[in-house]
């Protein structure tokens, strides 16, 4: 991407490059230890970020949606830590205590290890953060079939909510 886009900052950079870093760790089954003495702050922001995004994947499986939002989900999780304090420990407590190799399981293997934490507050900030950046998404909308909010054109008085030619007209 170019530098002069606006939606691509210098974090989200960070945080790709992090992300593909962790891929590459785990893929080789080399824990972030291995790294310490060349630059353990990428290499374990890089397995925190990778760890982030997988469970972001595994609470909403949208195959339709594309990496762009998951970074996106990880940088909201991220700046909720930044903004409350208290909010770091359970986000650390809850990725300490996935699996390692968590970011490769699959779907049902990442769901089992999710299981014991839901309630926790780790889980709780993961799938609100998670969820107001999926469900913001125009592709979500699109993908859904959402024409979107209905305040610039009056509310949804005069404009259904979701035209769809398959659903039967209202039964009497």
């Amino acid at each position: 991407m170019p530098a002069s886009d606006p939606n691509f900052s210098p974090y989200r950079r960070r945080l790709l490059a992090g992300a593909v870093t962790a891929g590459l760790l785990a893929s080789h089954g080399l824990p972030a230890r291995v790294f310490a003495a060349t630059g353990a702050p990428l290499a374990a922001d890089a397995l925190r970020a990778a760890q982030l995004h997988a469970v972001c994947r595994t609470l909403f499986p949208h195959a339709f949606l594309g990496d762009a939002t998951w970074l996106a989900c990880v940088e909201k999780i991220e700046a909720r830590v930044k903004a409350d304090p208290a909010a770091a420990a359970p986000v650390a407590e809850g990725l300490a205590a996935l699996p390692a190799g968590f970011a490769n399981l699959d779907q049902a293997g990442r769901e089992a290890a999710l299981a014991p934490l839901v309630g926790s507050p780790f889980f709780k900030i993961a799938r609100q953060s998670a969820a107001s950046v999926v469900y913001y998404a125009p592709e979500t909308w699109q993908a859904l079939h959402y024409p979107g909010p209905s305040a610039p054109f009056g509310g949804y008085v005069d404009r259904p909510l979701v035209e769809l030619d398959w659903l039967e007209g209202p039964r009497a």
